[in-house]
Order: C-alpha cells, then structure tokens, then sequence
C-alpha cells in the first residue's frame, strides 16, 4: 500500500514539475528534449515503486494441490487408455499386411515406476495362429506374453 501512495506522489510531484519546466524553458530548440527527458522521468518514477511490490510467494500457483494431482492421474489414464488403442490399431494393420486377420485384439499395457509403458500381454483371434504369433514375436519381443487362439468362421 505505501508503494501505491509512492508511486501516486510521484506522479503528481512530477506532473507539477513538468508544468513549471514547460512553462520556463528556454526556447523552441529544447522543447522535444526536455519533453522527452521528463517523460523518461514520470515513467521512471511510476515504475520503481510498482517494482518493489511484494506479491504473496503462491499468488500464480494453484491453491488445492490434490485437484492437480486428480487431474495428472487422469491424465496418465487417458494416456494409457489412448496407447493401447493406438497400439492394437497398429498391431492390427501389421497382422492385415501380412495377410493375416484378426476378428479379436486387445492389448494389455501398464506404466512403470519411471513412468515408463510397457506392454504386458497381447491376446488376438486369428485365422492363422502360428503367423500371428510370429508377427506379434517379431515386432514386441520376448518379454511379452502373447496368446494367439483360431478364430472361429
């Protein structure tokens, strides 16, 4: 508040002396430099109080903690729910190029410590088995468990 009464007496401290200096320059010659001088001087004087405000230390941060954590925990399950949609289309399109269709496939993924995802288990009905799990073998690994059954026509 003291800043704010500074600032306010500055400004019209100033603003009287920029009247008496307009009023007793010298000549036409000096107007624009002393008209800039002083302008410099009013913005000057307004802003080192204004800088010296003190804002409260959680002013821009949010006030309840545990909404931004719920809100980070949906997130991250969204996120995990959108990988495995995103990679069960992809498995589908690499069995489908290899000539191989799948009328079930479901992916199994879950997020490490590090927040890290894994893939745990992929479950698939194909009309060719044996393919499939070698098509899924070679793309996710060996740490993957995969289950491939026929599909039934």
């Amino acid at each position: 508040m003291e800043q704010m009464k500074a600032a306010i007496l500055g400004a019209c401290m100033l603003g009287i002396a920029v009247g008496i200096c307009t009023l007793l320059k010298p000549d036409k010659a000096l107007e624009s430099q002393l008209r800039f001088v002083l302008k410099l001087v009013l913005v000057i004087s307004l802003a080192v109080p204004l800088l010296q405000l003190r804002l409260p230390e959680n002013v821009f941060l949010p006030s309840d903690t545990s909404q931004q954590e719920t809100y980070s925990e949906a997130f991250a399950d969204n996120l995990l729910e959108e990988a495995e949609r995103q990679t069960e289309a992809a498995l589908q399109e690499q069995l489908a190029a290899a000539g191989i269709s799948c009328t079930a496939l479901s992916v199994t993924l879950h997020r490490t410590e590090d927040g890290r995802i894994d893939c745990n288990e992929v479950r698939a009905a194909c009309n060719d088995p044996a393919g499939a799990e070698n098509v899924l073998r070679e793309t996710l690994g060996k740490e993957v468990s995969i289950c491939v059954e026929e599909a039934l026509p």
